[in-house]
């Protein structure tokens, strides 16, 4: 709890070991920092998971990581929900044929 100066490469190595599980030590993510005042640029870095540990981050950037795949629909709680079948589709943004 609290700000500390250095950062914390134990919990960023344990992020990046948890995320790699699902989506691969190869899959880039990408860490965003806007812009504190108009005249400043916004810093975007992108970077496979294996660097998260090792990469200079601000403390205020975000990590986007994006989907490894396409999501597929859970047509078992498409049913609970009443929705048709017809209408979830599959393997398709938005989940429309």
């Amino acid at each position: 709890m609290g700000y500390e100066a250095e950062p914390n490469r134990a919990a960023r190595r344990l992020l990046a070991d948890t995320l790699a599980t699902r989506y691969g030590p190869d899959h880039r993510v990408t860490a965003y920092q806007a812009a504190q005042f108009p005249v400043c640029p916004s810093v975007i870095q992108s970077f496979p998971l294996r660097d998260l540990e090792e990469t200079d981050l601000s403390p205020f950037a975000t990590l986007y990581v994006p989907p490894a795949r396409v999501a597929e629909p859970d047509a078992e709680m498409a049913r609970r929900l009443g929705i048709p079948p017809e209408m979830i589709g599959g393997s398709h943004p938005g989940g429309r044929p």
